[in-house]
């Protein structure tokens, strides 16, 4: 009879989500992963934020893991992360590759990147040869969004709590634009935090002067742009409001924020940014 206790595990957190927790995560374990579970009798459970490894610890000394230990490859399944996600890399040229960095310490938990997030420090080619060895036939033509290598449990290490891996993504901080749609007020205007949001009023305000821009029928447009980027929030923690800048006449209390849709890159400074565009209509 099969004793099942918990191996190891991996919890993915990302900054977007309002409960920390990242969505729709699907774990595949490669050919030799897969094999090894079959002679350990171990399985796989997706937790949609991570994935947790049971398994008899008394079958673990039964066979031997790869020489990169055991390895699944990652894709997500909400429609978000790849609008809301830092760091990712260009589709189809290159992946993360998510493992305990070189210079790691011993710890309960063990980060699988080499920053603070995964990012760009995690990025590889996809024909490099120490992630195309991973892949096969199939996800060398659908690539995944990441490898996720980690050590196999040892027999002498599985009696106590399993081994702890974390991974944690960064949301993605665009300009924002809002673009104030019709004629609205002949004051000038301004857009600044509104009261009670977090946000240090005795700093500058976040956006810049507005620029008169017009749409493809003709439409006037106000534009205003962020000076630097702000982080996309599920549930944002900041709002901001537009008013006349000279009596700070509120005319709209809350303005709606940036989300997972309409992005665009446009020239700012020496640089194209990318810009998320929120539309506010009179």
């Amino acid at each position: 009879m099969v004793h099942y206790a918990p191996l190891l595990e991996i919890v993915a957190t990302h900054a977007y989500f309002a409960d920390g927790r990242c969505r729709g995560l699907r774990f595949t374990p490669t050919v030799d992963t897969a094999a090894w579970l079959r002679r350990v009798g171990g399985v796989c459970r997706d937790t949609g934020s991570g994935l947790l490894v049971l398994g008899d610890p008394s079958h673990l000394g039964l066979a031997a893991a790869s020489p990169v230990g055991l390895c699944w490859t990652l894709r997500c399944e909400d429609a978000r992360f790849a609008a809301v996600t830092e760091g990712l890399g260009l589709p189809g040229r290159e992946l993360m590759l998510l493992r305990v960095p070189a210079d790691a310490g011993a710890a309960a938990e063990q980060w699988l990147h080499t920053g603070a997030h995964a990012g760009a420090a995690d990025l590889w080619p996809l024909i490099w040869p120490t992630v195309s060895s991973q892949l096969g036939p199939a996800e060398r033509r659908w690539p995944p969004l990441a490898l996720v290598q980690v050590l196999a449990p040892h027999a002498d290490g599985a009696a106590g709590a399993p081994t702890r891996y974390a991974i944690h993504f960064a949301a993605r901080a665009p300009v924002w634009k809002y673009c104030f749609v019709g004629h609205w007020s002949d004051d000038a205007l301004e857009v600044v935090a509104s009261n009670g949001a977090l946000f240090d009023a005795n700093r500058a305000s976040p956006f810049g002067r507005p620029k008169a821009e017009t749409l493809p029928d003709g439409r006037p447009v106000l534009a205003f742009l962020s000076t630097q980027g702000i982080e996309l929030r599920e549930r944002p923690k900041r709002g901001f409001e537009l008013r006349t800048a000279a009596d700070k006449r509120v005319l709209l209390e809350r303005l709606p924020v940036a989300g997972a849709d309409h992005f665009a890159f446009e020239p700012i400074g020496d640089e194209r940014e990318l810009v998320s565009e929120i539309y506010v209509h009179r």
